[in-house]
């Protein structure tokens, strides 16, 4: 919770609709539809001071807002954040609780309410109520990976390190987050028959769960004969899963994360003539049990061919039909889709303010380009969409419904680029790959 170099997550501005980064506990909830009363700061007034991280002038403005709106949760919790973080512990306290009394049980607010508690009683020497206020808010589903690297270098919880009960803490997070992770692929396991988009049977193939849990074997034999084995494991450092495949043609090994209700690989398949290709896997389960596989394969990484495109389903049941429309099964390929399409961690720094971070994602849906911004649970959409050449043009809108204007520049695997506000102020942003 405390501003330090040590640990730097993403925090949103109420009322600011973009991700800010400061040393503590992030904050990660709906701006809240409260009617102003003319007498009364607002929300984007306090949200305004806060990401220039005049924390004490922007708690006086949360302060007012929350006593003239006893309900607003999201002030509370503002408040008790910037009087945390400027070392006023006795009022910031009861506005924890407040906030974490307001918030829905097992909700993101809720729970990021309980851990800014136990920090605050953790920099109070009371480690009892601090490890109540921290085991509750595992309880309430704070437990997540970035949470988790978050609460190794807080220095806010520092006079607890010691204590035997830290350990424990950090166990139960790490349990909940594993346990979570570990499950992700769960769904491919199982014997199906897979079909192309045109409804023929093109193969079998059978997953095994094996380790007591941490392997999946994969077992295809395609309708013709040919056969091709993957082992499947979460790696618990850099938390992606890997995918080792190999048949008649080479080795391909890729690494996927979860990423908007799909596992998405990237890596390079080697053939046993000496090409190196790169892959491109999604993994999207659906709500009638199936699974589809699609892969796509580049010799340079810009132009892209469908390699795969599958439909599992159960084996012994019915044949699927046409699955696939005649738009959503044309092939995505191009320089435009090869450069863009994927995932890109962008930093924007604002003149004077925090630097923003967030996680790009483009794709291609029925030939059109869509894409979202997300951060810390909050996703964003893009939308107007438009690379020409090396120049690149995309519009944000964020959850007050205001929108933000992009114009750069797209090389090989970096963009870099202004966003234009609704003031017409200008925000100098970078972007790297983050999928490859």
């Amino acid at each position: 919770m405390k501003l330090s170099t040590k640990a730097r997550v993403l925090a949103v501005v109420a009322g600011a609709g973009l991700m800010v980064p400061v040393s503590a506990m992030a904050s990660v909830m709906p701006t809240l539809s409260v009617q102003p009363d003319a007498d009364v700061p607002t929300m984007q007034d306090a949200g305004a001071l806060f990401q220039q991280n005049k924390f004490a002038e922007a708690a006086v403005l949360y302060e007012k807002i929350a006593r003239a709106q006893p309900e607003n949760a999201q002030a509370w919790f503002q408040m008790g954040y910037c009087l945390h973080v400027t070392g006023n512990l006795e009022k910031a306290i009861p506005a924890h609780r407040k906030a974490v009394e307001l918030a829905p049980s097992g909700s993101q607010f809720h729970a990021l309410g309980l851990y800014n508690l136990g920090c605050a009683y953790a920099l109070q020497g009371k480690s009892d109520a601090s490890f109540e206020a921290l085991m509750k808010s595992v309880d309430g589903g704070f437990a997540t990976s970035r949470n988790l690297d978050t609460v190794k270098q807080d220095s806010d919880l520092d006079s607890l390190r010691g204590d035997p009960r830290f350990a424990k803490f950090v166990d139960a997070m790490r349990t909940e987050v594993r346990g979570e992770e570990l499950r992700q692929f769960d769904f491919w396991v199982g014997e199906w028959d897979v079909y192309n988009a045109g409804g023929t049977l093109i193969g079998h193939n059978r997953i095994d769960l094996l380790e007591g849990g941490l392997v999946l074997m994969e077992n295809w034999t395609s309708a013709s004969g040919g056969t091709g084995k993957s082992m499947n494991y979460y790696e618990p450092v850099s938390r992606t899963w890997k995918q080792i495949w190999v048949d008649s043609k080479g080795v391909l090994e890729t690494a996927g994360v979860w990423e908007d209700g799909a596992l998405r690989f990237r890596g390079e398949r080697k053939t046993y003539e000496g090409q190196v290709l790169q892959h491109k896997m999604v993994f999207t389960p659906n709500e009638q049990g199936q699974v589809r596989q699609h892969i796509h394969e580049s010799s340079d990484g810009e132009n892209w061919e469908e390699y795969f495109n599958g439909l599992y389903v159960p084996a012994g049941s019915a044949a699927p039909g046409n699955w696939v429309s005649a738009s959503a099964e044309s092939k995505p390929t191009g320089p435009a889709y090869g450069k863009l399409d994927g995932m890109w961690d962008m930093v924007v720094e604002p003149e004077g303010g925090a630097t923003i971070e967030v996680r790009l994602t483009f794709l291609r849906e029925d030939g059109a380009l869509t894409g979202s911004a997300d951060a810390m649970g909050m996703e964003m959409p893009l939308h107007d969409i438009k690379l020409k050449g090396s120049e690149l043009f995309m519009k944000l809108t964020d959850p007050d419904g205001e929108i933000f204007e992009f114009k750069g520049t797209l090389k090989g695997n970096k963009m870099s680029g202004t966003w234009t506000d609704p003031g017409g102020d200008e925000i100098e942003a970078i972007g790297t790959r983050a999928d490859i």
